[in-house]
């Protein structure tokens, strides 16, 4: 599902096709600039991104890689790597590995999981355990509804024992244009995300989000990027 491009997104695996690909499915490289302003104190955000998808057979691996500078104060690094393997053509299951390193400390979460997609419905599961003290590991459950080629609708609960989040999104995809929005609320805390980017052609894309955090904070974003596959 397309609502995984959003911040603050589902953590959705995504099933693009029943076929069988192979070799290099996806690489994107990205810079966006952020401005976030809470009760009128700005704060800038530099970010860097990178991404691929790779298949071969039934495995896909997909990696991640992030950087942001904080207000030129606080860098944070973080790196992902998932493998899945395709048990049937329309149902994978997977496993990853998370790294993040804000300045000169460090956390690493580890998360498997399962999704299955049929007549434009997706299912999926994720577990993800986050290795240190005093943290609860978080169970998503997660549904996705593709209404037509260019709409898709996704509704996911995460729970860790204590706290329960809800998120719903909605992607519209119109080839050159793309749209997105999504809603999440925790303990009476709500978040609301919007993200929209433009196609130019020649693989170059450009775009903004804005994100409301519980009425009180503002999140603006302005970003570009280059899609090499």
């Amino acid at each position: 599902m397309k609502i995984s491009k959003i911040p603050f997104a589902l953590p959705l695996l995504v099933l693009s096709s029943g076929a069988v690909a192979q070799g290099l499915e996806y690489q994107s490289y990205g810079a966006s600039y952020t401005n976030l302003s809470v009760d009128g104190d700005d704060v800038d955000f530099t970010n860097l991104s990178a991404g691929i998808d790779y298949r071969t057979g039934n495995v896909i691996v997909s990696g991640g890689f992030g950087y942001t500078d904080l207000d030129g104060d606080v860098d944070i690094t973080t790196l992902g790597l998932r493998a899945g393997y395709f048990v049937v053509p329309n149902a994978v299951v997977y496993a990853g590995v998370n790294t993040f390193k804000v300045e000169d400390d460090s956390a690493t979460s580890y998360n498997v999981g399962g999704e299955y997609m049929t007549n434009g419905l997706t299912f999926g599961l994720n577990y993800e355990d986050l290795n240190e003290d005093n943290t609860d590991p978080i169970t998503t459950a997660y549904v996705g509804y593709a209404v037509s080629p260019t709409l898709e609708f996704g509704l996911a609960i995460a729970d860790d024992g204590d706290d329960t989040v809800t998120t719903v999104g909605l992607d519209y995809d119109a080839g050159g244009t793309d749209f997105a929005a999504i809603y999440t609320e925790s303990d009476g805390v709500s978040l609301l995300a919007l993200d929209g980017h433009y196609d130019f052609g020649n693989r170059f894309r450009a775009g903004g989000g804005y994100i409301d955090i519980d009425g009180d904070g503002d999140l603006l974003t302005v970003s570009g990027g280059y899609e090499l596959t």
